[in-house]
């Protein structure tokens, strides 16, 4: 067989009507899921990404929730540590506001949005949604475990309406509980980036010199590298994790 046999059997559709075979189920990818492939084909195919992984040590923002979940639960809130890392990523932004852009259609110009709209990819049964907590910058830290919490119940039953999952200018996807340790996640279109979260694991550290045992979380982000280059992905991952490791200043 040549080469020109193999170009020509390609070009004759041949191939692609081995694909399915007469038992074959077809299943229609409709709704959500439809929506969410497209969305993810437009941003590989348009966005150049490139990821970068970090790691921090979770010690104290666990001992913080640790300090206020029982008042979270007395008054109805289940504290999760996600609002911990939606305020510390808003603080990230304040600092580095090219993060929190989008490009114009055909790379003329990039739009800073002033606004911290994060949206929190996950998983329901009608598929993988983004719903937003927005204007986290003006939110304390009281607030935006108030905000998440509202619109985590939404979700849970069902009531998300489209504003709520509109918007969003950066976001963050919580694969924890799912398993795995690193991931490169897809950039939610037309965003500059996206923040992959790992569960909490315990893991062998050098401090001091010494190995100890220390709570340990993965960080996959993944960027716009036509706003975003190596070195601010560095500086943008060092000042979420300060925020996290010292977790007073989300105070």
């Amino acid at each position: 067989m040549t080469d020109a046999d193999v170009v020509n059997y390609h070009a004759s559709g041949e191939s692609k009507k081995e694909i399915a075979k007469s038992d074959d189920e077809q299943v229609p990818i409709v709704g959500i899921p439809h929506r969410m492939a497209e969305r993810m084909t437009e941003s590989k195919s348009v966005i150049p990404h490139f990821s970068f992984f970090d790691q921090l040590d979770a010690t104290r923002v666990m001992q913080l929730r640790d300090n206020i979940r029982g008042r979270a639960e007395t008054e109805g809130f289940k504290l999760t540590y996600m609002p911990f890392f939606i305020k510390a990523l808003s603080k990230t932004l304040s600092d580095f506001p090219e993060v929190n852009a989008s490009v114009e259609p055909g790379a003329k110009s990039l739009i800073l949005h002033k606004h911290h709209h994060i949206g929190i990819a996950s998983k329901t049964e009608e598929g993988l949604i983004v719903f937003v907590i927005r204007d986290v910058q003006e939110k304390s830290l009281e607030e935006t475990i108030r905000e998440y919490d509202r619109m985590t119940a939404k979700m849970r039953e069902g009531q998300l309406v489209r504003e709520d999952m509109i918007g969003s200018t950066v976001t963050i996807s919580n694969f924890g509980p799912l398993g795995g340790v690193w991931a490169t996640p897809i950039i939610n279109y037309p965003e500059s980036a996206i923040l992959g979260i790992a569960k909490i694991r315990k893991s062998p550290v050098v401090r001091n010199d010494e190995i100890v045992i220390r709570p340990i979380l993965n960080l996959s982000w993944s960027f716009d590298h036509r706003v975003i280059d190596g070195d601010l992905a560095a500086k943008v991952s060092h000042r979420f994790i300060n925020l996290i490791e010292n977790p007073a200043q989300l105070l």
